[in-house]
């Protein structure tokens, strides 16, 4: 725990670090797997959390806001009854228009463009007898889908049938399905992050190459498992700036990672041990001493008394 705690946050600068730790593969997967979690647990858990009180939300919405109906698809066409008809629906959802029609009994062709302007933003939906068309306009993006009941199985719902499998399955069933998503969303997370450092990898290496600075492919993609980190960070934060840039994460680590393959190692220079008269040397022979190299000055002579 202790190194995953470490490698979080010196992955995010320390390229010297992660050049080194590029030559430990095990480790380097422990730490992808333990920071795959992590983002799961940030992304994902809240709204999983919010599950239950979201299905209490929606009861509630169907119980008060939903007419009594009963739909049946047989023979390729939709037949609805207990409901009044044309069954038109307006209301406005984060500052979007959100439209509803239904109208299985009008032998008339009907148009999505009649209750729903062409030009308008927000949500349309025209369910009839052959078919359900919903168009999605924001700002200039559009989006328009239909599906024809011909090609649908028969089947029968009501408004009872729907209260009755939400009363059924929103006590463990709804904490069943929440671990499901984490499940999937961890796989989905994990398998996009591995193939974005797939391809970061080769260009990095490949261009390291060019530049002359050699290094081994699989320290390459060992030292990516790290690098994720900053640009996960990145793309998560980004959101919350009103950032919202195409392909943000996958610049963001292939710009970290041809940081690490291109920069030089910092080594230090090796220490010089100085020569002073009154220190030993490096060796460890003691210095000369020049009172012993000097000759042995003559006795004096000798004195008598006659």
């Amino acid at each position: 725990m202790r190194h995953l705690l470490t490698a979080l946050y010196r992955s995010c600068y320390d390229l010297g670090w992660l050049k080194a730790e590029g030559k430990r593969p095990g480790r380097a997967w422990g730490y992808f797997f333990w920071l795959t979690l992590l983002i799961v647990l940030v992304t994902i858990v809240p709204a999983v959390v919010s599950l239950p009180r979201v299905v209490a939300e929606v009861e509630r919405g169907i119980t008060t806001e939903v007419p009594d109906f009963t739909a049946r698809v047989k023979d390729g066409r939709l037949s609805v009854t207990e409901l009044p008809q044309p069954f038109i629906r307006s209301e406005a959802l984060q500052g979007k228009r959100v439209v509803v029609v239904v109208d299985t009994v009008t032998t008339t062709p009907l148009a999505l463009t009649n209750y729903f302007a062409p030009d308008a933003e927000g949500l349309g939906v025209l369910i009839t007898a052959e078919r359900v068309e919903a168009r999605q306009r924001d700002g200039s993006r559009e989006q328009t889908r239909v599906q024809y009941w011909r090609e649908a199985p028969e089947f029968s719902v009501s408004k009872q049938n729907i209260l009755g499998w939400i009363a059924r399955y929103r006590g463990a069933a709804v904490w069943l399905v929440g671990a499901l998503l984490v499940a999937v969303m961890y796989l989905a997370i994990a398998i996009g992050k591995l193939v974005t450092l797939l391809l970061v990898s080769l260009l990095s290496w490949g261009i390291g190459k060019i530049a002359r600075r050699p290094a081994r492919f699989g320290a390459v993609f060992t030292t990516g498992l790290y690098a994720l980190t900053l640009p996960a960070i990145i793309a998560l934060v980004a959101p919350f700036l009103g950032l919202r840039l195409p392909y943000l994460h996958f610049i963001a680590l292939l710009a970290f990672m041809l940081a690490v393959v291109l920069t030089k190692d910092d080594k230090a220079p090796a220490a010089v041990a100085e020569m002073t008269p009154s220190s030993p040397s490096a060796s460890g022979t003691p210095p000369p001493s020049f009172s012993n190299s000097l000759p042995p000055s003559p006795p004096p002579p000798a004195s008598g008394i006659n």
